[in-house]
């Protein structure tokens, strides 16, 4: 016995130091690439010391990562996170920390993440890390923006991606796909697509109801199934006319769920009647949002632009409730139906005035108007 627990002792430290080393050479190794990924950060990324707030991250810095999108690319500068901006009424409190071409996108309820998330990758030129007022920018109170610059003249650019999920449950079905184009026509820089997906899913399972003794007075056999429907499209141009810049962002949206929960319900006392209790949910959302901004140089110092956005949501619902008892006969038939519409004009104008080094003075004017 003695020699078997001095074995299974020297066994014991003789794993223990295998794992140290193991374990020293797996940080060795996260050191290393860690060490390498924050050279090669410092070896792409250049401060344009002409604007010492400015980093530069060239397309090839983000190469290591694969991006599909410029979206992919944001995600992977160094100290660097996305704000989507706030849903406040009117347009000036819902702007993120997002520039494209220097200007922030008119729309609201398309988010910068989305719109990002359409742009590909190939067509990216480079990205600016932005950590104080320069060129005029509204910086809108943050510390640091992320400005994506486009290539000019950069070829079309096709995208698409689709997928189909199986889960193991009683429904396992899920198909998406999208499909997009960037490209030039004429003097017309612009990119649209769609995109969707079809997802349906379901659970089973049982529930025990209880009285205050802990004896079981119901048995309940639920049987769920939601099916899902989502469909996008968008487009979005931008063109000179003359001396003015002219954008324009559009995107329209609709949803559909059904679901229906099918619950066989079973009293325990002999009296007791057993039914089946159906809840059924059908819900329709469609949205649409333009936004269109001109933007103009009055003066070497005095830029102004002019922004309107549409935004519409209608809702419909319908809930139903019905028993039905094992005899046939149907106690309760109840439909709840809802209709919500919701609706917001934004005409704003802004004067940009950078006469004032390392300031910029910017007045708005803005009117909001909406509908519920």
């Amino acid at each position: 016995m003695p020699e078997i627990r001095t074995s299974l002792t020297e066994n014991v430290i003789r794993a223990c130091v295998v794992s140290c080393y193991i374990i020293a050479g797996l940080l060795v190794c996260m050191a290393t690439v860690a060490a390498q990924s924050a050279d090669q950060a410092v070896q792409y990324a250049v401060v344009d010391y002409s604007e010492e707030e400015v980093v530069n991250y060239p397309a090839a810095f983000f190469q290591q990562y694969e991006p599909d999108t410029a979206l992919n690319m944001v995600q992977q500068l160094p100290g660097f996170q996305i704000d989507e901006g706030d849903t406040s009424r009117g347009f000036g409190g819902s702007v993120g920390n997002i520039l494209v071409n220097g200007r922030r996108p008119s729309a609201k309820q398309d988010r910068p993440s989305a719109i990002l998330g359409r742009i590909p990758a190939s067509i990216v030129d480079r990205i600016e890390l932005i950590r104080g007022q320069i060129r005029g920018l509204d910086i809108q109170g943050y510390s640091v923006l992320a400005n994506v610059i486009l290539r000019e003249n950069a070829p079309a650019a096709i995208r698409w991606d689709s997928s189909l999920r199986k889960h193991a449950n009683v429904a396992p079905l899920r198909i998406a796909g999208s499909i997009s184009l960037s490209d030039r026509w004429q003097a017309i820089d612009y990119s649209a697509g769609v995109s969707g997906f079809r997802t349906v899913f379901g659970d089973k399972g049982t529930e025990n109801v209880f009285d205050g003794n802990g004896a079981i007075t119901e048995r309940r056999f639920d049987d769920s199934f939601v099916i899902n429907h989502t469909a996008d499209v968008y487009l979005s141009a931008s063109t000179w006319l003359g001396g003015t810049l002219l954008n324009i962002n559009t995107s329209l949206g609709f949803i559909n769920r059904d679901s229906l929960i099918t619950s066989h319900r079973i009293p325990e006392a002999i009296s007791g009647t057993s039914r089946d209790e159906l809840f059924g949910d059908d819900l329709t959302t469609w949205d649409f949002e333009v936004g269109v901004d001109a933007e103009r140089s009055l003066s070497q110092d005095l830029v102004a632009k002019a922004i309107f956005l549409l935004y519409g949501r209608g809702q419909e619902n319908e809930n139903d409730h019905r028993i039905t008892e094992m005899d046939g006969f149907q106690p309760l038939f109840r439909v709840a139906n809802s209709k919500r519409d919701t609706t917001e004009a934004i005409a704003r104008l802004e004067f940009d005035w950078t006469g004032w080094t390392h300031h910029a003075i910017q007045a708005n004017f803005e009117v909001a108007l909406n509908g519920l």
